[in-house]
């Protein structure tokens, strides 16, 4: 499945449309699959203090990877939150 992703980002590259890419897939196993590209220089992943990948972040440091954390967003409910209902 990230075969014919990778080949189309690698074409990009050496058209010179794009210089390097990274992956918003989390797990381990994808960004595995990204890092055998050879312009792959990042991965992000959803990391804030209620969680996060450990096994992903550690990957990232690994591979040399840059590694991007992207908080979690959450829509409240601004009655709800303020017991009116």
């Amino acid at each position: 499945m990230t075969e014919p992703v990778l080949a189309t980002l690698e074409q990009l590259v050496a058209e010179g449309k794009i210089v390097h890419y990274g992956t918003s897939v989390e797990t381990p196993e994808m960004v595995r699959a990204f890092a055998a590209g050879a312009s792959c220089v990042a991965a992000q992943q959803q990391f804030n203090v209620f969680g996060g990948n450990q096994e992903t972040l550690e990957l990232c440091q690994r591979l040399a990877l840059a590694w991007l954390g992207a908080p979690t967003t959450r829509v409240v409910d601004a009655e709800a939150t303020s017991g009116r209902r």
